[in-house]
C-alpha cells in the first residue's frame, strides 16, 4: 500500500458524516484523524509479525471524537455503535483502586461505496490490512494525557523500568484530571440550578443542557409563558440531557438548532406542553410528522 491519497478522501467523507450527525444536536466536541502513512503500517506489519500471526491491521483510517463533557462518551458511544457497519469494540472498564486510560475504541467495516476504491488501494497487502477504520473516543481533558501516556511510556515501556514512583505519579495526574472533569459537571449542575431557582430561563437552558446553539434569541412570549409557570419551568430543569440528546440523535428531526427550537425539542421529546406546541412553524411540525 503506497498510494494513502485515495484513503485520506474516504476519510474526509466519513469525517463529513460525524460532523453531520453530531453537528445536529450541538455536542461540543472537535474531531481529529489520520490516515497511516506506508513507512508506519509497513512497520507494524513486520515488527508485530502480522503474516506470520495471520493478523489485519484494522485502524489504517483512525478517527478521533474529543468531547468536552465526559457525559458526552456515552451518548456518543451508543449512538456509533447502532451503526449497521459496526463491528467491534475494545473499551477498559473502570476500576475502583486503579487510573489508567480509558480506552473507548469503535471499529467499523467501510460503507460499500468505499470498499472497492479501498481494496484498489490495499492491493497486495490486503492479507495484514484489513477494509476497516477506527474511531476513538476521548474527553478534552484526558487527550493531551492520553497522548503522553502513549508516545512517552506506552512506546517507551524500558525507560520506566525501575521507576515505579514516577509511574505512579503519571497515573495521579490522570486522577486528578478526571477528578477534574467530574467537578466541572457537578459545577455546571448547580449553576443550572442557580439560575432556575432565580428564574433565568435562558441562562439554565444554556448551562444544563451545554451546547452549540445558532443563537440564543428567544421569542418572549414563549419565555413569559415557561417563567410563570413554575411547574413548566421544573419539567425544563429535571429533564434527563442524555436521555434528550440521544432521542434527538436517534430521530430523522433536522431543524435549526436555535435557543427557541431546543425548547421546542425539549416539549416535543419530553414535556408535551400545548403552550409550547403554539410556537411550533410548519416547517417544524414537518420535520416532527417524519
Amino acid at each position: 500500500m503506497r498510494d494513502i491519497l485515495g484513503f485520506e478522501t474516504i476519510t474526509n467523507k466519513i469525517e463529513k458524516s460525524i460532523k453531520l450527525e453530531l453537528d445536529k444536536c450541538g455536542i461540543m466536541y472537535r474531531l481529529f484523524s489520520r490516515v497511516k502513512s506506508y513507512e508506519s503500517t509497513n512497520n507494524k506489519i513486520n515488527q508485530k509479525e502480522y503474516r506470520k500471526h495471520q493478523k489485519k491491521i484494522t485502524d489504517i483510517i483512525g478517527i478521533r471524537i474529543t468531547l468536552y463533557f465526559k457525559d458526552d462518551v456515552d451518548i456518543v458511544y451508543r449512538i456509533l455503535k447502532d451503526k449497521p457497519n459496526f463491528d467491534h469494540e475494545s473499551t477498559d472498564s473502570h476500576t475502583v483502586d486503579e487510573f489508567k486510560p480509558i480506552r473507548c475504541n469503535l471499529t467499523f467495516n467501510l460503507n460499500e461505496e468505499y470498499l472497492s476504491e479501498a481494496k484498489t488501494i490495499i492491493a497486495e497487502d490486503l492479507d495484514v490490512i484489513d477494509t476497516k477504520y477506527e474511531i476513538q473516543i476521548r474527553t478534552v481533558l484526558s487527550e493531551g494525557w492520553h497522548e503522553i501516556e502513549h508516545d512517552l511510556r506506552y512506546k517507551c515501556k524500558e525507560d520506566w523500568k525501575g521507576h515505579d514512583d514516577l509511574n505512579r505519579n503519571l497515573n495521579g495526574i490522570f486522577a486528578t484530571l478526571e477528578t477534574s472533569e467530574f467537578s466541572m459537571l457537578q459545577m455546571f449542575e448547580n449553576l443550572s440550578y442557580r439560575h432556575y431557582k432565580e428564574d433565568k430561563l435562558i441562562p439554565l437552558i444554556k448551562t444544563k443542557y451545554r451546547i452549540r446553539l445558532k443563537n440564543e434569541i428567544l421569542n418572549k412570549d414563549l419565555e413569559s409563558i415557561i417563567i410563570k409557570d413554575k411547574e413548566l419551568l421544573k419539567k425544563i430543569f429535571r429533564v434527563n440531557r442524555r436521555k434528550f440528546l440521544t432521542k434527538f440523535l436517534n430521530s430523522k428531526i433536522i431543524i435549526p438548532l436555535t435557543l427557541e427550537n431546543l425548547i421546542i425539542l425539549i416539549n416535543h421529546f419530553e414535556i408535551n406542553d400545548d403552550r409550547i406546541r403554539k410556537f411550533e412553524t410548519n416547517f417544524i411540525k414537518g420535520e416532527f410528522e417524519l
